[in-house]
């Protein structure tokens, strides 16, 4: 019986007042399906749990003289399954044992058989039982009075006929007339009595008919309640068989959606049903394990015999065998993918799911399986690399290190160790910022995380403690590896002595800074002395033209040295540390129109302002002035050709951005990540422009140290665009 048929049953019994007892056909056992309260309380077996059991290894009666209404009810059994309609038994005797005690209490019942039909066969009966003892015990004492009545006639009948003989023996002799009235009053007293026990009986008599009168008329009542029980009931069937046929319609879409889901699902599934574990399932995926092979129908071992004596096979029959799921991960499997294929090392992650029948018994097994043989091939190469890149990091002369995408330090080569003197557990993840100088430390800071957040190449200079406590000079470099689609899977970083070149560049910037000032002093001289000399001549009318040119000559070279020196002097202050910003506010608009004067009035060049005229922004102008003038002088430098140069000036954000674009040879892109380092130049020939490469070094110090970006976009053959952003406020 099924959950929908075990439901409508369940819901007939609350209707039905009357013990009743659900039977299956199985003759000549008739299984006890199910029971409702009223019967276990009829029978006397409350809380006895008897659904499996025969019914008349139950209630099969002891006596002997009872076995014709045992035989009466197998009949009307009988008969109800064959006709297939209601039969109604008379009323016959079952005795129940009382309860706490060892005697039989007298119990007479009225019994109905209902057949029911659910797939054009009588599959179950519903027996219903009606205690009729009252009726039955009043009918008896009725019989019992007219017995009685019968009795007394017949005692009175006799007494008659002995009065009738005693007349004649008074009429034969006198001499016993004496005896024989004796006996006659003896006799009338007789009748006397027997005439009130007549009476009385014929009293209890009409009490017995009438009670059997009233019986009759409840017996009727419980007749028209139950027909109309009867016809709620067969309402209720029909009611509830065509919720089973909707039920199962629903259950059949349901199946199919199941079936679908399956089928499309994104792991291999498949079900293998019975002790021999027959595939009876199987869905696209799990078939692309197994290509070429005939899966379905087939028990396991015969499909994939490989498996016999392997692990997998013995947790795959535990689980049928328990019903406990099993759940493998990377699980080793040597396994063919096609028949008499080689066997190969393959790798799942898999679940055994023990599945049941309708009556709760394993009858199968499901399994969701996911190869992930590439998965672990891929992971072991990746070990084997990340071995290699470790050894190679070991074998490295300098300080090596890695890190996670969001900067947190997981390996340090033996180099960090030796220089530190620590152990990873204090320098790990973020403890290397004690090694660092506290001078540097916000500088080394801020490099990284903008490193991390932009994940670009990461770069600084910065003092390391030594473990004698000591501090010596490291350039740290760090490089991004990606992976395919450019996520950032490990930093790797190195670490490099710089302390002896740091100490030879400081003696050269205190050379160039001496050199500077000592040169700055006589330049000054000489360039008031050219500039007396140009006025003399200016003056002279009669001056050769040779002399002239060669003054003015004179005056720009003293100019390119002039600038030369200034750089330096700039990059040595900004090595020291010493620049310093003198902010106010201004428009950056005046700032554009009032730069570059040298360059309008020389009248090659077109100096065009685009943008935001209106824009204000807290900086230091004079700074920003030197940033761009050197963008501007840079355009006319290396983009002769280029007559128009655009300044635009527009807001970002919280910032003002503003552009120099020519429109000349452009700049190769080899060059472009180099051309802000300090010293570097883009035109190597040394005979065209003239320059230390210290220019775009110093505007990109500037900038920076008006917390804003700098930078440089560039097209061959189109032109170049130089550009700054600095904050707003």
């Amino acid at each position: 019986m099924n959950q929908s048929q075990e439901n409508l049953f369940q819901a007939v019994f609350i209707q039905l007042s009357a013990p009743s007892v659900i039977l299956k056909t199985d003759a000549p056992r008739f299984t006890i399906v199910h029971r409702n309260l009223q019967h276990e309380i009829a029978t006397n077996t409350v809380g006895q749990n008897l659904a499996g059991k025969g019914a008349f290894e139950v209630f099969n009666p002891k006596d002997p003289d009872r076995q014709s209404e045992f035989h009466k009810l197998m009949g009307g059994i009988t008969q109800s399954i064959e006709n297939k309609n209601l039969v109604k038994l008379p009323p016959f005797r079952f005795d129940i044992l009382i309860k706490d005690g060892d005697r039989f209490e007298e119990s007479w019942w009225q019994v109905e058989i209902m057949p029911i039909i659910i797939s054009e066969t009588v599959d179950y009966l519903m027996v219903s039982s009606y205690n009729v003892t009252e009726k039955i015990l009043d009918s008896h004492a009725v019989v019992r009075s007219q017995d009685k009545a019968t009795k007394l006639s017949e005692e009175l009948t006799v007494t008659n006929e002995a009065l009738s003989a005693t007349n004649e023996e008074m009429a034969a002799s006198t001499e016993h007339m004496s005896q024989l009235k004796n006996r006659e009053a003896e006799l009338y007293d007789k009748m006397a009595v027997l005439n009130e026990e007549l009476e009385s009986a014929n009293e209890e008599l009409k009490a017995s008919f009438e009670e059997i009168s009233r019986s009759n008329s409840q017996l009727k009542s419980v007749q028209n309640n139950l027909q109309d029980l009867n016809k709620e009931l067969e309402s209720r069937v029909a009611e509830r068989t065509a919720d089973f046929e909707t039920a199962k319609k629903d259950t059949e879409t349901q199946r199919e959606r199941l079936y679908r889901l399956l089928m499309e699902a994104p792991a291999g599934i498949c079900i293998a049903s019975g002790p021999d574990l027959v595939f009876e399932l199987i869905n696209p995926l799990y078939q692309q394990f197994f290509p070429g092979r005939h899966l379905l129908n087939k028990p396991v071992l015969e499909a994939i015999p490989e498996i016999k004596d392997q692990p997998i096979y013995d947790v795959l029959k535990n689980v049928y065998a328990t019903g406990k799921p099993f759940e493998g991960r990377e699980l080793l499997v040597p396994m063919a993918r096609e028949e008499n294929g080689t066997i190969e090392d393959r790798f799942f992650n898999f679940i055994y799911q023990p599945r049941y029948n309708t009556i709760g018994v394993i009858d199968g097994i499901m399994v969701f399986a996911y190869e992930v043989t590439d998965e672990i091939n891929t992971r072991k190469k990746t070990e084997e690399n990340e071995k290699l890149f470790g050894q190679v990091l070991e074998s490295m002369p300098q300080i090596s290190w890695t890190n996670e995408p969001d900067g947190e330090v997981d390996f340090y080569n033996q180099r960090w160790y030796e220089y530190t003197g620590l152990d990873f557990e204090s320098t790990k993840r973020w403890g290397w910022k004690q090694v660092i100088h506290p001078d540097d430390l916000d500088y080394v800071i801020n490099q990284y995380a903008g490193s991390l957040q932009s994940g670009n190449d990461f770069k600084a200079e910065s003092r390391f403690k030594r473990h004698d406590g000591t501090y010596r000079w490291h350039l740290s470099r760090g490089v991004p590896l990606k992976n395919e689609k450019g996520e950032i899977g490990k930093w790797v970083g190195t670490a490099t002595d710089i302390d002896d070149l740091k100490q030879l560049q400081q003696q050269k910037e205190e050379f160039i800074s001496i050199a500077s000032h000592e040169l700055k002093t006589p330049l000054t001289s000489l360039r008031g002395s050219l500039q007396i000399l140009d006025r003399v001549i200016k003056k002279e009318s009669d001056t050769p033209h040779i002399i002239t040119q060669m003054v003015n000559s004179s005056i720009n070279h003293l100019k390119k040295v002039s600038n030369l020196v200034n750089d330096l002097l700039s990059s040595t202050k900004i090595e020291q540390g010493q620049l310093v910003l003198h902010k106010t506010w201004f428009t950056v608009a005046d700032l554009v129109n009032n730069c570059c004067d040298h360059v309008r009035m020389d009248g090659i060049f077109g100096l065009i302002t685009r943008g935001d005229t209106e824009l204000k922004i807290y900086g230091d102008e004079h700074k920003l002035d030197q940033v761009l003038v050197n963008f501007v002088n840079n355009a006319v430098k290396y983009a002769p050709d280029s007559k128009e140069i655009i300044l635009s000036i527009e807001k970002v954000g919280n910032f003002a951005k503003v552009a120099v674009q020519d429109f000349g040879a452009g700049i190769p892109e080899e060059k472009l990540p180099h051309l802000f380092d300090r010293f570097f130049r883009a035109d190597h020939s040394g005979s065209q422009y003239s320059g230390l490469g210290l220019g775009l070094y110093i505007c990109q110090q500037i900038i920076e140290k008006h917390n804003g970006e700098i930078g440089v976009e560039s097209i061959a053959g189109k032109g170049s665009t130089f550009w700054f952003k600095v904050p707003i406020s």
